[in-house]
């Protein structure tokens, strides 16, 4: 596909869903999985890895090792998934509000949608059906907990959850290290 690349390595579990806008960019490294089937995890799953670009110059980066399951990644602007992370089942990572918040809202259009880029460092681990917002960057190493929503950037290393996330300590620690 066009404007799509894929790394080697790759594991599917059932099909992903790649919706790519005219002249934007998803770029899927080397031995990623993405658990798209119901059955691919134990949490079971609502739908399937969802990639998605809303406008030109959009970009989706999903480093080396990173494990998605049934996870939704729309980008109007950048999402970048580091090395090594893993997104449990049915998180959602945006980086745009998807619609004007004020003043008419036009079918398919992202004029005066406001967006702003999602970084998502290496080897973090992201719990269940947790919500990452626009802006947000996510350090190496974080946790995040299940059913969060995060709306602010989490340092490298620290353990979040809630919503909004609120930091709970060192990310070692909440591992048992």
């Amino acid at each position: 596909m066009k404007g799509v690349t894929l790394g080697r390595g790759i594991r599917f579990f059932g099909m992903p869903r790649i919706q790519r806008f005219r002249e934007s960019k998803i770029s899927i490294g080397p031995a990623v999985e993405l658990r798209s089937s119901k059955f691919s995890n134990v949490l079971s799953l609502a739908h399937p890895v969802v990639l998605t670009t809303l406008s030109a110059g959009a970009v989706i980066r999903i480093g080396e090792g990173a494990g998605l399951s049934g996870t939704v990644v729309c980008a109007a602007d950048e999402i970048t998934i580091g090395p090594r992370s893993i997104i449990g089942a049915d998180v959602l990572v945006t980086d745009t509000d998807h619609h004007a918040l004020r003043g008419p809202r036009i079918r398919y259009s992202m004029a005066g949608v406001r967006s702003s880029p999602v970084h998502i460092g290496s080897d973090v681990f992201i719990g269940a059906r947790t919500i990452i917002l626009k802006g947000v960057t996510i350090g190496d190493g974080a946790i995040i907990g299940a059913g969060s929503v995060v709306t602010h950037s989490v340092p490298a290393g620290a353990a979040v959850a809630g919503n909004p996330a609120v930091q709970l300590g060192d990310a070692h620690k909440a591992a048992g290290g």
